[in-house]
């Protein structure tokens, strides 16, 4: 596994402000190291995704960002304060469902928020339908909480979470135990807080819902953080193109492209073969191996999921969850 301990590579934007930074931030319990040195940077506007398996430290990292435990050592920087010392000049601008809150089953969606916003000290009742409408539950806002799918208990605590108009929203694992519907309504919510103005901080084991909602991501494993950066830039380098061929083509096709210098990795990939390297070569690929008896039955580009990504990274190790979650079973 390759470790990244010095982040002095990783390319941030500096005309956007941070967010968040943690310096060689590290948890303990007991003899247990739940949080390694991690060194994060979250920008204004991001959507930055934590991904790690279950068990890797995301969940104690959130709750340090937000003050609800206290680093072993390093620190953490939320809009500049430090959310122990600083609690409540980081709660002004700070909302977070870390675990679902505990609503009231026999209340309609909005009670339920008229509740939050007593407690959260909002009194305009205006706000309350803002936020319904900026959920898309105003239809079913006279609805008891008891009726509502996962997805729309899911909305209902995110409008929870805007009522007092934070700056960043931080979720733990946002669309866990959701069907694809609910998914794609929670991916859609956070790309519309995004384009509000806000910072979204999530974390998740699902490595395909965070490449289609995250610009940028940092990979945990065992509490040490071993990749970060934007979405584009790990995958950018990583196209290639695919071919389908015969598998008694393949010996000869690897012989021909190499020798004519189209690729320096080539690999099996299922039913193709995976020309790393080379993106806007399918033309000549194909007049090469046409001209030596060898016809593809078929040859597109293809861009390296999150998932292929990471299982390079870990060199195949990658935890049972983030297989299951990322090969389509929810």
């Amino acid at each position: 596994m390759q470790v990244i301990e010095n982040y002095s590579d990783t390319k941030y934007d500096n005309s956007r402000p941070a967010v968040v930074r943690t310096h060689n931030l590290s948890k303990k319990f007991k003899k247990a190291v739940a949080v390694n040195n991690v060194e994060l940077q979250v920008e204004a506007g991001d959507v930055f995704g934590l991904l790690g398996p279950n068990g890797a430290g995301k969940t104690t990292l959130i709750r340090m960002l937000l003050g609800l435990i206290t680093p072993s050592s390093g620190r953490v920087e939320v809009f500049g304060f430090d959310p122990v010392g600083q609690r409540a000049q980081v709660l002004r601008r700070v909302a977070a469902i870390v675990e679902a809150p505990a609503l009231y089953p026999g209340l309609t969606g909005r009670d339920n928020l008229r509740a939050m916003a007593m407690v959260a000290g909002v009194n305009n009742p205006r706000k309350i339908e803002e936020v319904l409408e900026k959920i898309h539950l105003v239809e079913r806002a006279n609805d008891k909480y008891a009726s509502y799918s996962l997805g729309m208990k899911q909305r209902l605590c995110l409008a929870a979470a805007l009522l007092t108009d934070p700056q960043l929203i931080i979720l733990d694992e946002p669309t866990n135990g959701l069907d694809p519907a609910g998914m794609a309504e929670i991916r859609q919510l956070i790309k519309e807080l995004v384009e509000q103005g806000r910072t979204v901080f999530l974390s998740s084991h699902l490595l395909n819902e965070v490449q289609q909602v995250c610009n940028r991501v940092a990979v945990i494993q065992r509490g040490q953080v071993i990749v970060q950066g934007l979405v584009s830039e790990l995958l950018g380098g990583k196209k290639a193109i695919q071919l389908k061929l015969q598998p008694d083509e393949w010996g000869k096709a690897c012989f021909l492209l190499q020798q004519n210098g189209f690729a320096n990795q080539i690999r099996m990939n299922g039913e193709y073969l995976l020309v790393q390297g080379v993106t806007n070569a399918g033309s000549e690929i194909n007049r090469l191996l046409a001209t030596n008896g060898i016809f593809a039955a078929e040859i597109s580009p293809k861009v390296q999921s999150l998932e292929e990504y990471y299982l390079e990274l870990t060199n195949g190790q990658v935890e049972p969850a983030l297989v299951e979650s990322a090969g389509g079973s929810k």
